[in-house]
């Protein structure tokens, strides 16, 4: 039980007494009211904002609650950035041969051969938000079994610190330019693209097309000699 003393100086009217129901006369006395409460229940453990258990858990929830808006506000951030740029392509050498495909099957093939020159700067793609630039490049053609091949022919990783600007000199590809058939030799219309893939810290994987691409054509012949 719990005491409540209340104390009160009563020049005129009544004062109530605990458990009473007469009332004195007028006094100037000090007059003593006592009052006896029930002591609250205590809380069960688990109910305990002080336990370690309950603070540990507030503490995880608000602090994934601000890491997940900070990431947010990073993926807005950077959610309207421009990464196109200009590159610059050009090939060395094209060759064609038919060989024998034997990761597919033993027919013969045609089988391109080619080196290339290209030139860019990527360095203003990268902010705080951009971790590595995934670059690669494509060739793109039409023969008469498919409406469009696309076979990508090098690639490169640049992270973030690492030089951006791009000069390279008649560079050899990187994979095997095959055709599934004969339609490489003599077609007049083979396009290189470069483009690249943006890794973010936080948000979506957009894939960007270079500014500028470069078309080359296959002889008409097959080269003889070993490559």
């Amino acid at each position: 039980m719990r005491e409540l003393s209340l104390y009160s100086w009563q020049q005129c009217g009544y004062v109530g007494h605990v458990n009473s129901n007469r009332l004195s006369e007028p006094n100037l006395s000090k007059k003593r009211i006592v009052l006896y409460f029930p002591k609250p229940p205590e809380p069960e453990f688990g109910a305990k904002m002080h336990t370690v258990l309950t603070r540990g858990n507030a503490i995880l929830a608000y602090t994934l609650s601000v890491l997940a808006g900070l990431t947010f506000c990073c993926f807005l951030s950077t959610l309207f950035v421009d990464y196109r740029t200009e590159a610059h392509m050009n090939t060395v050498k094209v060759v064609v041969k038919n060989v024998p495909d034997y990761s597919a099957s033993r027919e013969e093939n045609d089988l391109g051969f080619l080196t290339f020159d290209l030139q860019t700067d990527l360095t203003h793609l990268f902010n705080w938000n951009v971790k590595q630039l995934f670059l690669y490049l494509t060739a793109e053609y039409k023969t008469s079994n498919n409406v469009l091949n696309q076979v990508v022919l090098w690639d490169k990783i640049i992270q973030r610190g690492e030089n951006a600007i791009l000069d390279f000199k008649n560079v050899n590809t990187k994979y095997y330019f095959w055709d599934d058939g004969e339609g490489l030799k003599g077609h007049k219309n083979v396009t290189l693209t470069l483009s690249w893939n943006v890794i973010p810290n936080a948000g979506l994987l957009p894939n960007i097309f270079a500014i500028g691409q470069h078309s080359f054509q296959f002889p008409s012949e097959y080269a003889k000699n070993r490559m």
